[in-house]
């Protein structure tokens, strides 16, 4: 009796852990550590979401960096895109935001643009998610 309970337990413990693994891995971020730009050119700060529960739905997308008061870039699926924390929209913008990428491009990028960034997936019902980019602006690019 006693190898059956033992089994029992230890079977209950591999679900418990099969089951906190697939609940964390419901939605994942994916960006790149670090981004080096030169100034006056273009950056790319790629941000996308996988998101394999199909109970699980974006609500929103912000890019935030702690140099700004406000959200830079915010894009809803039904609302479209905000760039609240940017007074030129022109300069950063979405690439092509979607439910599944939420790419930002800075353009005309200066040293004050460096630092760390955020993007932030919210999603229904499992909450926010977010995964950080450092960004390195140099002065010129050598030719």
């Amino acid at each position: 009796m006693k190898p059956f309970i033992n089994l029992f337990l230890l079977s209950s413990v591999w679900l418990i852990l099969i089951t906190t693994a697939y609940v964390h891995c419901a939605v994942t971020v994916h960006t790149s550590l670090s981004v080096t730009g030169y100034k006056g050119q273009v950056v790319i700060l790629p941000c996308s979401v996988t998101i394999s529960d199909p109970g699980v739905k974006v609500v929103s997308v912000a890019w935030s960096s702690p140099a700004k008061e406000a959200d830079l870039a915010v894009y809803h699926p039904r609302h479209g895109t905000s760039y609240p924390g940017e007074t030129n929209s022109s300069r950063i913008h979405f690439r092509r935001p979607s439910q599944q990428d939420a790419t930002l491009m800075i353009n005309n990028s200066s040293k004050s643009d460096s630092g760390i960034y955020t993007c932030s997936w919210t999603t229904f019902p499992k909450g926010i998610f977010s995964s950080k980019t450092k960004l390195n602006i140099s002065g010129c690019r050598l030719r």
